[in-house]
């Protein structure tokens, strides 16, 4: 049995794919947005919206994972108003059916090779009330500039982070 789940795993992977979004794709995105928003102590009614995986589609920075059937997880990329060759991303996530499975990871490797061609540096910004993120992130080489505030939501604390690109 072992080695049957062992080879069916290795025949999933190869079957995902990580790709800019596809239009039509933005609703079931934002389905996977309302199940986490029930559990979620970040996003909430206020954000994220539709209009903002809208935007960053129309943009050309709607990347998704996905497999045949479902989309695993999504990132957005926005251009960084902090250096030009900084570029920053926004409303990770992963399905709640697919976490805990690396595929996490999987979407920021994706991502960061895709980047490192253009820019040198990423920058993410995460809010305190998340501290699960931090650790994510801190393993994935970012390093944590402090406190900032931000446009969006001033009453919140939120971490500047930022990996430079190799």
């Amino acid at each position: 049995m072992g080695a049957f789940t062992w080879d069916w795993k290795i025949k999933q992977r190869k079957m995902i794919k990580f790709r800019k979004a596809k239009e039509i794709e933005i609703e079931e995105i934002f389905s996977i947005v309302k199940e986490i928003k029930k559990t979620s102590k970040v996003w909430d009614e206020e954000y994220p919206l539709i209009e903002n995986f809208i935007e960053s589609f129309d943009e050309g920075g709607l990347y998704v994972l996905v497999n045949d059937s479902d989309i695993i997880g999504s990132i957005c990329v926005y251009k960084s108003e902090t250096t030009m060759d900084c570029v920053g991303l926004a409303r990770f996530l992963v399905n709640p059916k697919y976490q805990r499975q690396g595929y996490g990871r999987m979407i920021f490797e994706k991502i960061e090779a895709i980047l490192k061609k253009e820019y040198k540096y990423i920058e993410l910004y995460v809010d305190e009330v998340h501290p699960y993120a931090f650790l994510m992130y801190e393993k994935f080489g970012y390093t944590d500039l402090g406190e900032r505030k931000t446009p969006w939501k001033e009453e919140n604390k939120y971490h500047y982070l930022i990996k430079e690109l190799q």
